[in-house]
């Protein structure tokens, strides 16, 4: 039931029972100095649970999972001015949180995989407050007075300016039932992964092109699947289309009864933006074509 631990200056022995592990250290000085963070330099931000836990959330919807450039699998944390967001993209779609937040400093910085998957099961208790300090590449996660170091990714250079991509100048934006859109999704994805969405006055027909019979989930699907919504729009007929997946993500991360769909670059057929946001979370996707 005990364990023995016997530091020395170049090895540490474990024993329990008949088992013994010879451990070889590294030197103190090898390790970062985390003390520092105690510095009049560092950034504190304070948050709840909640808040801090859907923002890694719905940052992470757009991370990629298997590229091992580390701007496309992790998540960034930028302060400025009176905002604090969170994003990831993995190149070809980015989600992003935007909170209002004063702070005279500023801070960019890329947390790995490892942390925000770490720091999410952490965060219980709803309205309990998090306490994120930042220094000189380090993140510091206070939860439940507990402490939680991490090594952030202080190179950002190759990450986008994701504040022009997320404020990009809309020409067309529509409000949508979150319910009816999730609904005319969901049977989309049965017969095909792509869906396009076809705008007219008044009027979004959800539908997919028709495809092949394929074998899914032990049955033949294929043929078509159509859907029509009422929306308050009265401008110029288009059609754009995207990959399912993405436009569920950003749906089912929405809370609000309304899901605002924005669209850019309409003249520019293949280079169509669309935004799907609810108050200040983001997906933004680009158009692919069947």
């Amino acid at each position: 039931d005990f364990v023995e631990i016997d530091i020395t200056r170049d090895k540490c022995i474990i024993t329990n029972g008949r088992s013994t592990f010879v451990v070889r250290p590294l030197e103190p000085d090898d390790f970062d100095d985390i003390t520092q963070a105690n510095d009049d330099k560092f950034k504190c931000y304070a948050m709840s649970h909640e808040l801090l836990r859907n923002m890694l959330s719905h940052a992470a919807l757009s991370v990629a999972t298997n590229d091992n450039r580390v701007y496309f699998n992790s998540i960034l944390l930028e302060v400025s001015g009176d905002e604090l967001l969170i994003c990831g993209t993995n190149g070809h779609r980015l989600s992003a949180a935007i909170v209002p937040l004063q702070s005279p400093k500023q801070v960019r910085v890329l947390i790995p995989p490892s942390a925000f998957h770490s720091i999410k099961p952490l965060l219980t208790t709803d309205d309990a407050i998090t306490n994120i300090k930042i220094f000189d590449g380090t993140l510091e996660v206070v939860i439940d007075d507990n402490t939680t170091v991490f090594t952030a990714l202080g190179d950002c250079d190759a990450y986008p300016d994701i504040k022009d991509m997320v404020n990009f100048d809309a020409i067309v934006s529509i409000k949508v039932n979150k319910q009816a859109l999730k609904t005319a999704l969901n049977g989309a994805t049965l017969i095909h992964e792509a869906v396009t969405l076809a705008f007219s006055k008044n009027t979004l027909l959800v539908s997919t092109k028709e495809a092949a019979p394929i074998q899914k989930q032990g049955a033949f699907m294929g043929g078509s699947a159509d859907a029509g919504i009422t929306i308050d729009y009265d401008g110029q007929d288009f059609d754009v289309c995207f990959l399912n997946k993405y436009l569920l993500a950003g749906v089912m991360a929405c809370n609000e009864d309304m899901v605002t769909l924005e669209f850019s670059n309409l003249e520019k057929g293949d280079m169509i933006n669309m935004a799907i946001h609810d108050q200040d979370v983001y997906l933004i996707a680009q158009r692919r074509g069947l």
